[in-house]
């Protein structure tokens, strides 16, 4: 009795196990199949375009840098390599020597017709051999001095403000000889107004001490001679 039940129990055992494997063959084979389409579905989808980067515009009201900083004319007259006297005991009240010849030399840079190089501190040899080595560019020695000295001697101390004097050397390219010398003297401050477009100079009280635009005018006054002598009109502010 034993046994047909014990074979009878064995073979429900293997089919139910035959059933449970053939379930299993295919649930995975129907994984596989939709894995499969659902990549090739994938595969063909058309991406999305990416939003195009808005192109920068200037703020309301404003300009664009183009529009704000028009470009400079390119120089087509001399180049100027502005170096100072070096003199480190020369002193003017409340103002450097330094100042000054950086106002010569921003004047010049107003000029659209030349090119200005800033140079160093030199003596005047050393302004002749840096001339010499030059191939195209003029060397502008400045020295700042005192208006009552006209021999152009070095002077040692402080300068009065109010009697300053501008004297320069102009140094030739590749021969270091001097093309063009000059000295110019303080002239009386004036204001200027602009009237239809004319500058028109206007009172201008006399302080004590004297202000900035001052002391720096005759330094634009000698930049303004030298573009004459090389026959560029200085600019008009």
């Amino acid at each position: 009795m034993n046994g047909p039940r014990t074979s009878g129990q064995r073979a429900r055992r293997l089919m139910t196990a035959r059933l449970l494997l053939s379930f299993v063959v295919l649930a995975v084979g129907g994984l596989v199949a939709w894995s499969v389409a659902e990549g090739a579905q994938s595969g063909r989808r058309t991406p999305k375009p990416s939003s195009p980067v808005p192109a920068a515009t200037p703020e309301a009201g404003g300009e664009s840098e183009s529009q704000s900083k028009p470009k400079k004319r390119p120089a087509t007259g001399p180049t100027f390599i502005v170096c100072q006297l070096d003199n480190p005991f020369l002193q003017i009240a409340y103002i450097t020597p330094e100042s000054m010849v950086a106002a010569f030399a921003r004047r010049l840079t107003d000029s659209n017709a030349v090119e200005v190089v800033q140079g160093a501190k030199v003596t005047r040899q050393e302004a002749r051999d840096r001339a010499k080595n030059e191939k195209e560019a003029f060397t502008v020695l400045v020295s700042i001095e005192d208006e009552m000295d006209e021999a152009g001697r070095e002077v040692m101390g402080e300068l009065n403000p109010r009697r300053l004097a501008v004297r320069l050397f102009v140094y030739e390219p590749r021969t270091g000889q001097i093309k063009y010398q000059d000295r110019m003297v303080q002239r009386p401050y004036r204001q200027a107004a602009r009237v239809g477009g004319v500058r028109i100079p206007v009172p201008t009280p006399r302080t004590a001490i004297p202000t900035r635009d001052e002391v720096e005018q005759v330094a634009r006054d000698s930049a303004d001679r030298l573009l004459m002598r090389f026959g560029i009109r200085p600019p008009d502010n």
